[in-house]
């Protein structure tokens, strides 16, 4: 199809070979993927279950937000009386996670010392604990305040594993945010002791997906075409992965997407059959993972769809690469003004480095 200014965007030649063109490339990008198969090679991992107590993981929020972890500061120990040194091994105080400190049978005390002369001096000698008395009231009067601080501190220190987990997490997203992404996933696929994932992602500016077909294939027993109604529909839905919708659309996909059965759990906790079955538990995790090419596959994927069909154009960017097009044709072309951009494709293009909306318009 021709306009007035020559070929235009939707002349069925242009749109069959820009089709072919992005279908190439995502097949290279896709030939050259390492899929990651076992959720324990990425570099940090939070499991929720294994959040601890006073943080909030209620119903999904409107701005996004999943979990917020405040530092808890470290708090020392009671300070150990002095009456209590000697009796009580002060080398192991500060280790909350530890057995109580015990008091010795035996210790140091100031006991009267008779003198040659007859008269008496106070020297310190090891003595057995029921010769002080006081010594053990001393012990029962402090232990009790040690055991709260240790109690108190194991919480804590959970919550500071979290903290300390998570912002390793941003610092490395923060210094290299092209080659690392944090994500939310939810759906662990497990035999024995090698464990896949389905994961999705959340982030306020991009959809949640499944990412089935970035691990799985052939010979898994994996089929595309059964596993596509609950994906369509996730997709329809772009549920938040913690609601119900997610959980009921991954257990309508562990019942059709693989050849064999698969056993659903909608617990939180990592698990694994040990009779050999293949289960699939929720057991959301954010997870810190290099960027790899499961993107790019499916940002060809999208454009490639967003050329099938009647209506579809081809965009000026691409056209160019496969037809040489005068200047009256590309200054003519449907979508070469930056205000015609296409909003079939997401609002991040994979751009390395920050565009004008005259800049996105190449690929619209």
């Amino acid at each position: 199809m021709r306009s007035e200014h020559g070929i235009a965007g939707t002349d069925p030649q242009i749109v069959s070979l820009t089709q072919g063109l992005v279908n190439y490339v995502r097949e290279l990008v896709q030939s050259r993927r390492k899929p990651v198969r076992n959720c324990d090679r990425y570099p940090s991992q939070v499991w929720l279950a294994d959040a601890p107590d006073g943080v909030d993981l209620g119903s999904p929020r409107d701005d996004g937000v999943l979990l917020v972890v405040d530092y808890v500061p470290r708090r020392p120990y009671p300070a150990l009386p002095a009456q209590l040194r000697g009796w009580v091994d002060a080398d192991g105080l500060d280790k909350h996670d530890g057995a109580d400190p015990e008091l010795a049978s035996r210790g140091p005390a100031l006991v009267e010392v008779l003198k040659d002369d007859g008269s008496t001096r106070l020297e310190t000698a090891i003595v057995g604990r029921h010769e002080c008395p006081d010594v053990g009231r001393c012990y029962e009067d402090w232990i009790p305040r040690w055991r709260r601080w240790a109690k108190d501190e194991t919480v804590a220190e959970r919550h500071r594993r979290l903290y300390t987990n998570m912002s390793r997490m941003a610092r490395k997203v923060m210094q290299a945010d092209d080659v690392y992404e944090v994500v939310l996933g939810v759906g662990l696929l497990a035999r024995d002791r090698a464990t896949a994932k389905i994961t999705v992602a959340l982030a306020l500016d991009s959809p949640a997906r499944f990412e089935d077909g970035d691990f799985l294939d052939a010979d898994d027993g994996y089929s595309p075409e059964r596993a596509e109604p609950p994906r369509a529909e996730f997709s329809a839905l772009d549920p938040h992965p913690l609601t119900d919708d997610t959980t009921r659309l991954l257990d309508q996909w562990s019942g059709i997407a693989l050849d064999e059965g698969v056993r659903f759990s909608t617990s939180w906790v990592r698990e694994v059959p040990d009779d050999g079955a293949l289960g699939l538990s929720l057991a959301p995790a954010i997870l810190l993972r290099e960027r790899d090419a499961n993107a790019l596959v499916q940002y060809y994927e999208r454009i490639a769809a967003s050329l099938s069909g009647s209506g579809a154009r081809s965009p000026l960017g691409l056209a160019q690469l496969i037809a040489p097009l005068e200047r009256a044709e590309r200054l003519a072309w449907d979508d070469a003004r930056p205000d015609r951009l296409s909003r079939e494709l997401e609002a991040d293009p994979l751009f390395p480095l920050p565009t004008s909306l005259r800049d996105s318009a190449v690929i619209c």
